[in-house]
Parts: C-alpha cells; structure tokens; sequence
C-alpha cells in the first residue's frame, strides 16, 4: 500500500442523525456552508437528497460511467467541485494508473493477468468515517458491493499482452471527480472483465485527481496466495 496525499482529515464528519422533514432538509440546503460540510467533501449538496447509501443519490446507478453524487451522513453530495460549464455536474479529471507488478515474488507470472479491475473510491464512507486502504485489502471487504462505501469510478480497462517477467502495466482509468485523498483499489485477474481467480491486488490511498488529462497514480500491487 501506497500514499499520494495531502493531510487527510483526522476526525470523522458530525452525525446529521434522524430522519428529515422535508422543510429540514430545504433549510439545510439553504444554510449549509464550507464549514458544515462533512471534512472531506469538496461537493456542494446534490440533487438526490436524502439517502442510506450511494445508490440512493443522482446518478448513482450505471457504475459505467463517473459517479455524481456520493451519500454522507443521509445527504447526497457531488463527488467533487462543480464543473464550471456544467453547474449541475462533477468536475472531472482523466488520470492514468501505473500498476507495478509484483515481478520479483516467486511464482508470480505476469503472462497469467488478461484484465484489472479499478476501483476509484471517495475518502468519506457513508457514515462520515475515513476508507482506507487497510480496510478495502481485508479479506472480508466486499469491494464491489459494500453500501458503507462511495465510488467514484468502477471499470475493468483492457490490458495490453503481459508477458513473464513484465513488472508494470500502465492502463486508463476513465473520467474521476476531481479532488483530494482519492483512493485506488485494482486486482489482476486472470479472465477477462475482471473475472476468475485474482493474482495480485493493490491499494493507493490519499491521490490527488486534478482536472485535465495525463496524472499519472501509480498503485503497487502485491500477489495474493
């Protein structure tokens, strides 16, 4: 696991708690400002409103595409600062991921990977909390499908031919909302479409997405036995 960040957040969000009438939520719409927002979140509320999970928010049901909103403490948010063209929209930028392999272990073969799954993650959990790398590795983490966790991108990118003794692979990682403390999450499988038996996975937390083309996120993935 490696970082890329500025200083994350040390505390996790304040609880909004209950359930809102729909006059409480138009008045914290309203009055909410950069000092009520969940730590974090660069977004301004968005359109989906009141939520549990992501899936609740605007634009949160096609995980081919970048995902708008985010769900924090039962409010959705935009995934990062407005796109100045597009008020009602993310802004986005479009980063390349250099995955090291891990070449130098014992049994690893480069030829076997034929897809990678990336995963790009917003740092705020449903809950408020911090995600980290530590918890999206544990063998228990369902990364997929989690409702505690926000994501900001899901795709299985083609591959290149690997071939044995190969140690990187350098893939796009699509349109991701732009901001801080990003977290990049990919397996190495050894079907297509991410699928069959996973070879080596890999965590980068604390990334920095800015707007634009080209930012290189380097993420180093380690065999799993």
């Amino acid at each position: 696991m490696s970082r890329q960040s500025r200083d994350r957040p040390k505390q996790a969000g304040r609880t909004w708690g209950g359930s809102f009438s729909v006059l409480g939520l138009l008045l914290v719409l309203v009055s909410c400002s950069d000092e009520e927002r969940p730590p974090g979140l660069q977004g301004d509320l968005g359109r989906g409103g009141q939520c549990s999970e992501q899936m609740d928010c605007f634009e949160c049901f096609d995980c081919r595409r970048p995902y708008q909103e985010i769900c924090v403490e039962g409010l959705c948010w935009l995934s990062s600062e407005r796109d100045p063209e597009d008020q009602s929209s993310p802004l986005l930028g479009h980063p390349m991921a250099t995955i090291e392999l891990p070449s130098d272990v014992a049994g690893f073969d480069a030829s076997k990977v034929r897809s990678a799954a990336v995963r790009v993650f917003h740092p705020a959990r449903v809950d408020g909390n911090l995600l980290t790398c530590h918890e999206l590795l544990d063998d228990t983490a369902d990364v997929d499908h989690n409702p505690a966790f926000n994501r900001l991108r899901v795709l299985e990118p083609p591959l290149p031919p690997l071939h044995t003794g190969d140690d990187i692979v350098n893939l796009g990682a699509g349109h991701v909302a732009v901001g801080e403390d990003r977290i990049f999450f990919v397996r190495l499988h050894e079907f297509t479409r991410g699928e069959g038996p996973v070879l080596a996975i890999g965590c980068t937390e604390g990334v920095f997405i800015a707007e634009g083309m080209g930012q290189q996120v380097i993420i180093t993935a380690e065999e799993v036995n």
